[in-house]
């Protein structure tokens, strides 16, 4: 009887000491004690997924002294032993230059690696260097492949990706009606651009039926999540009452967003408001304010916009030499109306001197675009030139 009761509680002791050391050796301290020397000891033999974890913990410096330099190494270690979520770090280390100097060309190489293994972001970030040129030549080709495989695989910026490369025919043929369709995929994402390149698809009815309302939706989505382009787009629609009632204020709130963003677009359209006064009151300062703005972010409309409001003296003083600078800068960017004003004022010697080579050279231009002035102004001029001088004139608008 005693020996029974002696085997019972050694059995009962047994038990909860057994039931004891399993929850030890179970619990979340212990195993973050032991997880280090179990990580580095599997790190040792070679496995790249302990490779990985180590090079993290060297990195966070959790469970291991902080050492970047530690932990590039077992991060590739674990890349050469063909971890993909390692070969995909170092390929993003290697084009923002995080760690390791900026190289396109391995960057490229550890991309590929892993989107060979099926890694939907390093596809993504593969197509990225190819459409940039970055690692090697510039391919539209292979750039639009690596986005598809994301783009299958739900990566919603690639879906964005490759319907721009669809819609414009770049490396792919052109096809609006695929490109549309990816830019919905990626729309439902809630990706800003791809709503609002669907929305501009819809509006001209490209790859889709023509649904102005529903392009508005679009554009509104992406404007309200802060797309600056967008934001333009509803000041736009807004002040000429284009699928939404006509509003200036309305247009006044979208413009200067857009404008706060450096969209050059928002910015000559406040300064068209401010000139006209639609919707504000009538204020030439602005509105050339506006105007220098968008200039100065190289749009020729404002440049030309910049020179009309110095030959008038309209918000600054009158300066016709002023004028003719600005005036140059548009007609340089193709800019038919600042090509025949530059001409006007060459042929006539108005705050430039006189030279009717420079006037035919710019007149030429703005009549090859259809300027409806331009051609019978610059006919007349060339009855006083030279056949030299017309010879140069033409060469001069062929540069």
């Amino acid at each position: 009887m005693r020996h029974r009761r002696f085997y019972w509680n050694l059995s009962l002791l047994i038990v909860v000491v057994l039931g004891g050391l399993i929850l030890v050796l179970t619990s979340e301290p212990f195993r973050r004690l032991c997880r280090p020397a179990w990580t580095h000891w599997w790190a040792d033999l070679g496995n790249p997924q302990a490779q990985l974890k180590l090079a993290a913990m060297y990195a966070k410096g959790d469970g291991a002294p902080r050492d970047a330099k530690e932990a590039l190494r077992w991060l590739r270690l674990s890349a050469d032993g063909g971890q993909a979520e390692a070969q995909a770090q170092l390929a993003t280390m290697y084009m923002h230059g995080k760690g390791v100097p900026k190289d396109d060309a391995e960057a490229a190489r550890w991309c590929r690696r892993a989107a060979e293994q099926g890694d939907t972001a390093s596809q993504f970030h593969l197509g990225l260097l190819y459409s940039a040129g970055r690692g090697g030549p510039r391919d539209f080709h292979e750039a639009a492949k690596s986005f598809r495989l994301a783009a299958d695989h739900g990566h919603a910026q690639a879906q964005f990706n490759l319907a721009l490369l669809l819609e414009a025919g770049h490396g792919v043929p052109q096809d609006f009606r695929e490109a549309a369709h990816w830019y919905r995929k990626s729309a439902d994402q809630n990706v800003p651009a791809a709503r609002f390149s669907l929305g501009g698809m819809l509006e001209k009815g490209r790859g889709v039926s023509q649904d102005m309302m529903e392009a508005v939706r679009l554009y509104r989505q992406a404007a309200i999540a802060g797309h600056a382009e967008a934001q333009c787009k509803m000041g736009l629609l807004h002040r000429l009452g284009q699928g939404v009632p006509q509003d200036t204020v309305e247009a006044l709130k979208w413009y200067r967003l857009a404008a706060e963003k450096g969209v050059d677009r928002a910015s000559n359209d406040l300064g068209l408001m401010y000139a006209k006064g639609e919707g504000v009151p009538q204020d030439d300062r602005k509105a050339l304010d506006y105007f220098q703005q968008a200039a100065m972010l190289g749009l020729a409309e404002a440049q030309f916009n910049v020179g009309t409001f110095h030959y008038a003296g309209r918000g600054v003083r009158q300066d016709k030499a002023e004028a003719a600078r600005w005036y140059q800068r548009a007609a340089e960017r193709g800019y038919a109306p600042a090509q025949f004003n530059l001409g006007v004022q060459c042929a006539k010697g108005d705050g430039v001197p006189v030279d009717r080579v420079e006037a035919c050279r710019w007149l030429g231009s703005a009549a090859a675009q259809g300027h409806s002035q331009a051609a019978a102004l610059c006919n007349a001029i060339r009855k006083l030139m030279t056949p030299e001088q017309i010879t140069e004139a033409r060469q001069r608008s062929a540069r």
